[in-house]
């Protein structure tokens, strides 16, 4: 296999626009000036293939912390884990300055019907109540479908959407470029102990 070239992205004449925020890689996206450290570990070097009980040896990281600055100066932190044996799934904070917000999903890539749960609170003080998701978020039917599964059905739904009316709803490869540039710095911070400043 030849040398692969690295495309610069910055040359690139790409229109950007935030739509939805729908992944924890995705709330630094509108910001892409930040400063961050990171450390990535790999906590299960063996894991066991659940249908076969075939044991796999893995040297990949499976697990992220990372904190850092926003450009607006606001703070962020990230912990991603690529296992748990308790079988709990995704959590993600989001606390701002008119209140706060929690997504729950009760496993790690969600089974069938395990959408995720949005509870919120406006005000100091406030106890966190369920938000239910507005209609005009759900795009088609997801009765019978893994999370997962009816996460990547939304995509190509705005994918079609994008296509038929000229939008920009869906990730883009100027996206792609940036966020391989972020796994990368990730990487990089992890293994040199540095503070990245993107």
């Amino acid at each position: 296999m030849g040398m692969q070239k690295r495309i610069d992205s910055t040359n690139l004449n790409l229109k950007e626009q935030v739509v939805s925020i729908n992944r924890v890689t995705k709330v630094v996206k509108g910001g892409k000036n930040l400063s961050f450290s990171a450390l990535t570990a790999n906590q299960f070097p063996e894991v066991t293939i659940k249908e076969t009980g075939e044991k796999i040896q893995t040297t990949s990281p499976d697990e992220l912390l990372m904190h850092g600055t926003l450009a607006d100066g606001g703070l962020f932190s990230i912990h991603i884990e690529g296992g748990k044996l308790s079988g709990s799934g995704v959590q993600i904070d989001i606390t701002g300055d008119a209140g706060d917000l929690k997504i729950t999903n009760t496993s790690a890539f969600g089974g069938v019907d395990e959408d995720f749960i949005v509870t919120g609170a406006q005000g100091d003080s406030k106890p966190l109540e369920h938000l239910p998701i507005p209609a005009e978020y759900e795009w088609f039917p997801r009765a019978g479908l893994q999370t997962g599964v009816a996460e990547l059905g939304d995509l190509y739904v705005a994918l079609s959407r994008d296509l038929a009316s000229g939008t920009q709803a869906v990730p883009t490869f100027h996206d792609a470029v940036w966020q391989q540039q972020l796994f990368e710095q990730i990487q990089n911070s992890s293994e040199t102990g540095k503070r990245i400043n993107l």
